[in-house]
């Protein structure tokens, strides 16, 4: 289980780093990603992606009728 939790453990550095900028090549084929603006991240390449927290979650929308 030590190796399983270490694995995750360096994914989830990757993962940052990818998202921080600090890293600009995609995690499965190493090839460079192309950022969107929304904030996610997208792999020509593969066709891989990945999305900051920020641009998953869906936006607040309120409606209210009167009457």
């Amino acid at each position: 289980m030590g190796l399983l939790a270490a694995l995750q453990r360096t994914l989830d550095q990757e993962v940052l780093a990818l998202l921080g900028g600090a890293r600009l090549e995609c995690l499965v084929c190493d090839q460079p990603v192309m950022r969107l603006g929304d904030g996610s991240l997208l792999c020509l390449e593969c066709g891989s992606s990945l999305r900051s927290q920020a641009a998953s979650q869906p936006e607040l929308q309120l409606e209210t009728q009167a009457g």
